[in-house]
């Protein structure tokens, strides 16, 4: 039996009635492109003044304008100067009311050999920590004639005492300048130069919390042939306490301090503390005079700074510092002397250690532990 088929149904286009009807949207107005901040020009220019503060050594000079208003012409270090400008700068009234990026421009200066002490980079980076938005510093090759005028003057408008502290600088104390090169007495050289020996003595060696404290320098018009310097320590063995002390007596100095941890780790030495006095002792008293003659009652002590490659290499940072000292003054001797016994230089460093020892032992406050040694020091003046 034959069945006829269907017809196939030809597929046909839908009707519109059967589409899905579309949404009417209102037209869309373009949005425009957020508008930036528009960028405060600032123009840099920095310079160095010679032989203004010490003889032989050079001051940097800056001076910033915004809009054709320059700042005052600070001196001072590198840093100084750069926190003393980007302070200036957070001033400025444009910034106060509204926040915005700072498009620096750092010029060339007047002079033939460095026209810019300061780079582009180092100075991004002091106006970023000051909290400026610095996106970047431009170099460029001509001269700012604002900035270049106000510092052709040869005495700076003020001169920052204070170095950076932290991210956020401290506000710049100002002291006005006299016209003029600053000149120091032959004393007074001398009692620079030891202060700084001081400074840097206590930044190697001492504890952050009990600094080294040393009396004051005498003045002298001229530098000794010779001095002898004695240096003792003082610990309790097995505890986190170590102090060192240091006499002079031809120059009427003394000092003490509380070695810093490095030196100590977890357990003192004598003959670790000792080492660490010789070297202190060098180090503070090395520039005062043509030869110098360090004292010491520690025979262990005075082996390790004979031949600094037998102390441990547990103990590596005192046998670098170590090391450093002994090679970097040749001018200075070693020798032993008898301990507590009538060697008067050895008896003074002796209390000196044994004062910051207790003071560090017993948990005295700093105040306390400097008032003591103030006692100490003109106890020793008076001998």
């Amino acid at each position: 039996m034959t069945t006829a088929l269907s017809p196939t149904r030809r597929l046909s286009s839908p009707s519109p009635a059967g589409m899905p009807r579309r949404r009417q949207c209102s037209p869309v107005t373009a949005q425009p492109f957020p508008v930036t901040q528009t960028s405060l020009p600032v123009d840099v220019t920095v310079r160095t003044l010679a032989d203004f503060f010490r003889p032989g050594h050079a001051t940097y000079l800056a001076c910033a304008s915004v809009h054709g208003t320059h700042s005052p012409v600070v001196a001072g270090t590198r840093p100084q100067v750069v926190q003393s400008l980007a302070q200036w700068i957070s001033r400025r009234p444009e910034l106060v009311r509204s926040p915005r990026p700072v498009q620096v421009r750092l010029h060339p200066n007047s002079s033939r050999n460095n026209w810019f002490p300061v780079d582009a980079r180092y100075l991004e980076t002091g106006f970023a920590s000051a909290g400026l938005i610095v996106p970047g510093v431009l170099t460029s090759g001509e001269y700012d004639t604002t900035t270049l005028t106000a510092l052709a003057g040869g005495v700076p408008d003020t001169v920052t005492l204070v170095g950076t502290s932290g991210r956020i600088p401290a506000p710049p104390k100002f002291r006005k300048v006299l016209a003029g090169r600053v000149r120091r007495t032959e004393a007074e050289r001398h009692r620079h130069r030891f202060s700084i020996r001081a400074r840097y003595t206590g930044k190697w060696w001492s504890d952050p919390r009990r600094p080294l404290l040393v009396s004051d320098y005498p003045d002298l018009d001229e530098r000794p042939e010779h001095i002898d310097v004695y240096t003792d320590a003082s610990c309790v063995p097995g505890s986190p306490w170590s102090a060192v002390g240091i006499s002079c007596p031809d120059l009427g100095v003394v000092a003490s301090t509380v070695l810093a941890r490095p030196f100590i780790k977890d357990s003192a030495y004598i003959r670790v503390a000792e080492t660490a006095g010789i070297a202190a002792g060098v180090m503070l008293f090395c520039d005062s005079a043509r030869s110098v003659t360090v004292h010491s009652d520690s025979r262990p002590a005075l082996r390790w700074w004979a031949d600094t490659g037998k102390i441990p290499g547990c103990w590596s940072e005192l046998r670098t510092f170590t090391a450093h000292e002994k090679d970097s003054h040749r001018n200075v001797d070693a020798r032993w002397v008898k301990g507590h016994a009538d060697c008067v230089g050895n008896l003074w460093a002796d209390r000196a250690a044994r004062l910051s020892l207790h003071s560090a032992r017993w948990g005295e406050d700093e105040r306390v532990r400097r008032e003591k040694f103030g006692n100490l020091a003109a106890e020793f003046r008076q001998r």
